[in-house]
């Protein structure tokens, strides 16, 4: 179930009722002792989220967040993705060996979170 509500913030992105959903998930997680496994996605969905509605202030906290998480290396390759999704380089890529270029890589998760904005503003989600 916890899955699903992390594929439902996804799904959401640009909406604003995240940040209340994401608060109640992160709370579940902690209490749960599954911050080393679970958290790292909620802190990626939540660059999502936050790139999508262009709040960049919001984004560098997850980001900071998902630094602190993955500094012992396991999905380290998260903020690769998340410096992607907002146009960023990311300080150091995480040595991650990608099937396709780091360039390709950059332009495919760009191209969702801009696919995302234009559907949350023709559905007028975001701000």
């Amino acid at each position: 179930m916890r899955g699903r509500v992390r594929c439902h913030l996804v799904r959401d992105a640009g909406t604003p009722c995240i940040e209340q959903r994401a608060d109640a998930l992160r709370a579940e997680i902690t209490a749960a002792g599954h911050t080393a496994t679970t958290a790292p996605t909620l802190e990626l969905a939540l660059a999502f989220q936050h790139t999508v509605t262009g709040d960049n202030a919001q984004l560098e906290a997850s980001a900071e967040r998902l630094r602190a998480l993955t500094a012992g290396g396991d999905y380290a390759y998260y903020l690769d993705i998340a410096a992607s999704m907002a146009d960023q380089e990311p300080t150091a890529w995480s040595g991650t060996a990608w099937l396709d270029s780091q360039d390709m890589v950059r332009t495919r998760w760009r191209r969702l979170v801009l696919d995302r904005r234009t559907t949350a503003r023709r559905d007028g989600a975001t701000r």
